[in-house]
């Protein structure tokens, strides 16, 4: 597969032509997730889609934020593809923005993380059936090769599907009132982040402390995260019942 696309004068990373894809299909999910919910919140969307919104622009004008040479010419902007320092850049403003609605519209607090469990699970499972990712040396015979037959790879690739699709089908069978409760989103913090964890020690790792990486400790926090607010949650419901 090609890593740039050349369109005409423009140029796109295909990897990320993949994520736009996966996204769109991931953003479709969690509107017909919330149609067939009855909750037809059209504010949810509305922050949602600004906030993909920034992530790309941001991600696209990145070179005039991170190269002073861009300035001498910003029109060469429409003609190259944004860095990945551009699109950590882009989600994290979306992150804040997201934040900031939902402090505002107490409404949208736990809808939209609930939301995004759907999204952000579909998002990987369509990624990473559009693309291959190769992982550490294997000597199994699911083991799949680039070069030399001899030397076979772990596909990291469907290891992530494998993980995701039961935690999809797990969401979907969910009853759809509980979108909103946070309940959902505790859940797949655990799931996932355990999930991810696995995946990633058939990952090319570079250690980093603790005799982890970067992206494993990540992942660490996720799980703990999603435990802490399941335990939380569960905490809240024993009280009110009580009371």
């Amino acid at each position: 597969m090609p890593e740039i696309l050349q369109l005409g004068p423009f140029m796109l990373k295909y990897n990320w032509l993949l994520w736009a894809i996966a996204a769109v299909v991931g953003y479709s999910v969690m509107k017909y997730r919330l149609k067939k919910a009855g909750q037809v919140d059209k504010s949810v969307l509305e922050v949602l889609s600004t906030a993909l919104l920034i992530a790309i622009i941001t991600w696209k004008l990145s070179p005039l934020l991170l190269s002073t040479e861009m300035w001498k010419n910003p029109l060469s902007v429409l003609f190259v593809s944004g860095s990945d320092q551009g699109a950590i850049i882009g989600f994290t403003f979306a992150f804040f923005y997201t934040g900031i609605k939902c402090w505002k519209k107490e409404s949208l607090a736990w809808k939209l993380p609930d939301l995004l469990s759907y999204g952000i699970t579909v998002m990987v499972i369509v990624y990473n059936m559009l693309s291959w990712k190769y992982g550490s040396l294997t000597a199994l015979p699911w083991g799949i090769s680039i070069m030399d037959p001899n030397h076979k790879y772990h596909p990291v690739n469907v290891y992530l599907i494998l993980v995701s699709l039961p935690i999809i089908i797990w969401l979907w069978r969910r009853p759809s009132s509980l979108i909103g409760s946070g309940e959902l989103f505790a859940s797949f913090l655990s799931f996932f982040g355990i999930g991810l964890l696995v995946v990633s020690f058939f990952e090319n790792q570079t250690m980093s402390v603790f005799v982890m990486s970067w992206k494993q400790l990540f992942y660490l926090v996720m799980v703990l995260c999603g435990i802490v607010l399941n335990y939380v949650m569960k905490k809240k419901q024993v009280d009110q019942l009580s009371d």
